[in-house]
């Protein structure tokens, strides 16, 4: 569904509780609070830029099947649970 709106791609992730072996550094498991029976997903949605995101917000909230689609993301969350949400740009490095 997300490509017929124009998402240019999309990626979902498990996170694994694993340990990091490098020194100074964190894993993220250790940030992102969860109990040992809760999973933590990472999803990430690319667009061209902000104006394509609004477009293509625009679209699907404009569509019953989307609405449902994320009502039934949200009743899997336990409750107090929340999405947590933020936009990155990338580095040329």
């Amino acid at each position: 569904m997300f490509k017929q709106y124009g998402i240019l791609h999309y990626d979902a992730f498990k996170l694994n509780n694993s340990d990091v072996p490098m020194e100074g550094f964190a894993n993220i498991a250790s940030i992102v609070s969860a109990n040992i029976d809760e999973e933590v997903w990472i999803e990430s949605i690319y667009y061209k830029d902000r104006q394509h995101m609004n477009e293509v917000m625009a679209k699907m909230e404009k569509d019953e099947k989307a609405g449902q689609m994320m009502k039934q993301s949200m009743d899997l969350l336990p409750p107090g649970a929340k999405f947590i949400v933020g936009d990155f740009e990338r580095l040329s490095v």
